[in-house]
């Protein structure tokens, strides 16, 4: 046997505190990578040391990766981590169509170390969930992370899940998809010349966005292709809420300088009622806070999920979305809606069913299709990680 033969990958998270990775890369022969934005560290080594590194101390988890663009994934997630805020403006979801094998979810299992820290950085990280269904527990573990979105398939009407859509644990609050999508015999732009084994995942251009230009279309399947039409969706969401926030602080700029330019006077009219709104709330004392993160995009796509008749939360998660059920849900929210997420302290009830009563949905729909569907479908960006052999 060659030395070569007897190598691994490794991929390691540690607690820098107490070792480093200078400590750690000792044991490296080739193709050492240091993380800067999480305390892991890839590196080959022979395979007989396996043991002596799990038993280091400060050594969290050692992980053996199936496949060696692993680390690629890891070094995706640490130069977003190491974005400027002004330059991470324009970069708003992540898209994970791929799954590394079945295994139990381990929070200190490299990847999922990065994909937290990405969250914690503004990221909405979206993840497929696996096409190992119907049989039980066969989640992809990169998406059973709370700090994600897990995506599972079903058909187009939101009628059935894909028979091979990964499914969780019956009872398990964690082991679970955070909605489903459509990934039954969708509709993919590819080269008519390509080859079209899909390998592990598929491009946003070509199922999200549909970027790409003067291409065939074939039919496919799996949650590698409902992920990215959820990535979409979380757009839609981060866009609406920027649209709540813009108004808020136009409303507080005209009660400070008491002016307001033409293009302002505009963009406060278009969406009406919700400046009327917001200036009842400030009238009567009730406080809100605007602000955005990845956790509030996944309860608000868990609110606007429609349930599936016959199936249960460890198999749909929320529910079904698609384009339209997102739509719908932005274009009818409502002043409990709005409290319920970005309320501070109690509201009593009647004062909720008043507001209802005199401003109804806080968005007109025409706003919600120009200004955040239509936008998004021109503007927005995600970052695609899916893998391909």
């Amino acid at each position: 046997m060659s030395p070569n033969q007897n190598l691994k990958q490794l991929v390691v998270t540690y607690d820098s505190h107490k070792t480093d990775a200078t400590t750690l890369s000792q044991f490296a022969i080739q193709g050492t990578t240091v993380f800067d934005s999480f305390p892991v560290l890839s590196f080959d080594c022979d395979e007989r040391n396996i043991d002596a590194i799990r038993a280091m101390n400060g050594v969290i988890n050692v992980h053996v990766p199936r496949f060696r663009l692993y680390t690629k994934i890891l070094w995706y997630f640490d130069q977003l981590c190491q974005l400027p805020e002004e330059k991470r403006a324009g970069i708003s979801v992540v898209n994970l169509s791929s799954s590394p094998g079945l295994y139990h979810f381990c929070e200190a299992e490299p990847m999922n170390v990065a994909t937290r820290a990405a969250a914690e950085k503004g990221f909405v990280i979206v993840v497929a969930v696996g096409n190992e269904g119907p049989a039980e527990n066969t989640l992809n573990p990169w998406s059973v992370a709370p700090w994600v979105i897990g995506v599972g398939a079903a058909d187009c009407e939101g009628k059935e899940l894909w028979e091979r859509s990964s499914v969780g644990a019956p009872g398990d609050p964690l082991y679970h998809p955070t909605v489903v999508a459509p990934g039954k015999d969708v509709p993919v732009l590819i080269a008519p010349d390509a080859y079209r084994m899909r390998r592990h995942g598929t491009t946003v251009a070509s199922v999200a966005l549909s970027a790409i230009k003067e291409q065939g279309e074939a039919l496919q399947s799996g949650t590698s292709l409902a992920t990215p039409l959820v990535s979409r969706i979380c757009l839609y969401i981060m866009k609406f809420i920027e649209a709540l926030y813009i108004t808020d602080r136009l409303l507080k700029e005209v009660s400070q300088s008491g002016t307001l330019d033409l293009q302002d006077a505009m963009w406060l009219s278009k969406i009406e009622p919700l400046p009327h709104f917001l200036s009842e709330l400030k009238a009567h004392g009730v406080g809100y806070k605007l602000n955005f993160s990845p956790f509030m995009v996944r309860q608000i796509i868990e609110a606007m999920a429609s349930p599936m008749e016959c199936y249960t939360t460890h198999q749909i998660g929320a529910g079904f979305v698609d384009d339209h059920v997102a739509e719908s849900y932005l274009t009818r929210f409502s002043p409990r809606e709005f409290l319920q997420f970005f309320g501070e302290g109690r509201v009593d009830g009647s004062f909720i069913d008043q507001l209802y009563k005199s401003v109804g949905s806080l968005v007109p729909s025409e706003f919600v299709v120009t200004e955040i569907i239509e936008r998004v479908r021109k503007q927005a960006v995600v970052v695609d990680c899916s893998i391909y052999e």
